[in-house]
């Protein structure tokens, strides 16, 4: 089997990988949540509030020193006006790096599973 992989995305297998801090891993979407808050002037407290959850989980969790959980997806969607697709994808990405953080053949492994994503869309739902 040959591996096809898009010239841009080419770049990130290709040079050093250096491997991320837990916390480095799950700031993608945790970032982006905090900036998204901030963004609509609304407080830390007032969001854990809508997750049911307390604002020192939530701090944590915009630090990339917890993970989100999937359920929380569709609730940050609604409250931050952001498409459910963006922050699953953040939130995925996330996910695939924290499950392969520190692997000896991690940067192979995800060159692997991105290169079927790409060359075999019939197997995987929309």
């Amino acid at each position: 089997m040959q591996l096809i992989i898009p010239s841009r995305i080419k770049f990130i297998f290709c040079s050093k990988f250096v491997k991320p801090s837990f916390e480095h891993i799950l700031m993608m979407i945790g970032k982006h949540i905090r900036e998204l808050r901030e963004d609509k002037g609304m407080l830390l407290r007032e969001l854990a509030a809508i997750l049911k959850i307390d604002a020192a989980m939530l701090s944590k969790m915009e630090r990339g020193k917890r993970p989100f959980r999937e359920e929380d997806l569709e609730i940050l969607s609604n409250a931050l006006n952001e498409s459910k697709e963006e922050l699953y994808t953040k939130w995925l990405a996330d996910k695939a790096l924290r499950a392969t953080n520190y692997e000896h053949f991690q940067s192979k492994a995800l060159e692997l599973a991105l290169s079927i994503c790409i060359n075999d869309k019939l197997n995987y739902p929309d």
